[in-house]
Parts: structure tokens; sequence; C-alpha cells
């Protein structure tokens, strides 16, 4: 098979798992949309249970795990004294907030409603005052930086408050099949910037290196680009993203990809890169002083990250 046919191939390929990703996606929106239309008063599925998860009216009992991933698409759309709004990175929903839920609510003395949306846009919530606490794994400085690549001033000149709660580590995963499975940083970065674009040249196949990164702002993406790249702009070919468990899809896959993960996201389906590891912080940021239920949140999630 010649060279333009694979890739053609490879592009067809990813489109595809792209497309099937995607179509999720509008269905989750659509169903988004239908809650936010509900008349005034109306609340979402999150406002018809109470603590212990039991539906009221005619809604069905929620399982833990289905709450978890009604959280994290962010279906409610209210906000109260009684509700505490943190967004942002899922990357810390998933490792630290979701498993010691009741521990953190019991601390701040209210519920959390967690939406998974992204370090960056965790931020802007924070910003726009619909969050009361931002996720973030990655500084905020770096996350600014990477954002602001694309969209100048999108986090304005605020000066936010971070606080470190735990750490992980963003890592590169290559497909099973690929016999490239370890890279020097110098490497990783000629990948990066584009300047090899063939697995052959590290021993492997005869194949296009097929880079997928998440979207810019997400927090691994930005340690990658502020950290391994050091300024320098990643390649223009890279496919971009929506989400890190999508990367980790496509790359079970996709023999010649490779695709940026982190500490939150596992699959046996993939291998991860030795050679290249980059720590991750995990902190809660906030927009001026925090309230007294949040700095409590934050006291608490910290005792929780260094008891595991």
């Amino acid at each position: 098979m010649n060279k333009a046919r694979r890739s053609t191939l490879v592009t067809a390929a990813i489109a595809f798992v792209a497309a099937m990703g995607l179509s999720h996606a509008f269905a989750q929106s659509n169903h988004d949309n239908h809650q936010s239309h509900q008349p005034a008063g109306v609340s979402s599925h999150a406002d018809h249970s109470d603590n212990t998860g039991r539906g009221h009216g005619n809604h069905s009992p929620m399982g833990s795990e289905e709450l978890a991933e009604h959280e994290v698409h962010g279906h409610f759309n209210g906000h109260s004294d009684e509700m505490m709004m943190v967004h942002g990175s899922a990357t810390l929903a998933k490792l630290l907030v979701f498993p010691h839920k009741q521990h953190l609510e019991s601390a701040a003395g209210k519920q959390i409603h967690v939406v998974a949306n992204g370090s960056a846009t965790g931020l802007i919530d924070l910003i726009k005052g619909i969050a009361d606490v931002a996720m973030v794994s990655a500084p905020v400085s770096d996350i600014r930086q990477s954002l602001e690549r694309e969209n100048p001033g999108a986090l304005g000149d605020n000066q936010f408050t971070e606080y470190r709660v735990g750490t992980t580590a963003a890592s590169f995963i290559v497909h099973p099949r690929n016999p490239v499975q370890s890279l020097s940083e110098d490497q990783m970065r000629d990948v990066l910037t584009g300047k090899i674009t063939n697995w052959k040249t590290f021993g492997g196949h005869d194949q296009p290196i097929v880079l997928l990164v998440t979207k810019p702002g997400d927090g691994a993406r930005s340690l990658v680009e502020m950290q391994l790249l050091k300024g320098l702009k990643l390649t223009p070919s890279a496919r971009k993203i929506a989400a890190l468990p999508q990367v980790v899809q496509i790359i079970s896959q996709l023999p010649n990809g490779i695709g940026l993960s982190d500490g939150s996201t596992t699959s046996d389906q993939v291998v991860t890169v030795s050679g290249v590891k980059i720590e991750q912080a995990l902190n809660f940021v906030t927009n001026g002083p925090p309230t007294e239920p949040v700095r409590k949140l934050i006291e608490m999630a910290s005792q929780m990250a260094a008891s595991q």
C-alpha cells in the first residue's frame, strides 16, 4: 500500500472515531438544551435528589456512577446558597473530588455540584460568577499562556489565587503494536513541533506520526506547551480532540498515533511511552479571597489527597 493511500486511511479512521465522539456530544448538547429551556421554577435532575441521591416525584433513584456522569456533563442550571458550584479540570474531578465527595460536602457544609468542563473553561466560569471555585490541572500562568495563544484576553487581567491539593503526571500513549514505546524529551519535542513526522526515524514502521492533543487551555496540554516545548509552537498538523478519554479511544484504534494522557485516564488498550513524564499540579482556584465553605473544601481536599 503506498504512502498516499495509508494517509487517506488514517485520516478516515480519525474522522470516523471523532465523529462517534461528536455524536455523543451532540446528543448530550440537545439534552442540556432541553434542560436549560425549562420554565422558571422547574429544576433539573440534580435538584430532584436529596443528599442520599434518591429521586423525588416520578424520578427513579440515581446510582452513584450515574450521578457522577450526570454531574460531569453539567446538567444543573441553577445556583443557590445551598449548592457549591465546582467547575473545571476533569482530571482533578476524577482523581480527587468524586472519590471523596461526601467528605468534601461535609467539610464545606454544602452540596457540591461538579462540572468537569476543562481547566480553562473552569477559570472562565469563575470569572463569570457561575462557579464558586475552579479546578485546574496546571499552573494558572501556563493555562493562561496556552489559552491566549488562540484566544487573546480570554482570562482578562484577573488575579487568581491557587491552592495546590495534589499532583498527578501527564504522559504520552501509543498503540500496543507500535514498536516505539520509549522516547526522550528531545525526541518528543521534535514530534510535538513537527520536526520529525515518521516513526521510522525512531526505528519504527515507515508510517506518518499522527499526533493527537486536547484543546488549548487544557491542563495537560498547557504543561506540555510551557514546560516541554518551552515556548516552541505545537505543530499545526496535530489533531485537536475534545477530551482526553477520546484521545485514548482513538489511539487504541490507530497504530501510528501518539496522544497526550494523564493520571485520570487509563486503559489496557494503549501503552504509556516511557522517558517523558511531566508532573501535573492539581489546584483549586478562587477569584479573590475564598469564602469559608470554599476554604474548608480546599483544606479537606488537601487532607484526602495526602491520605491517598
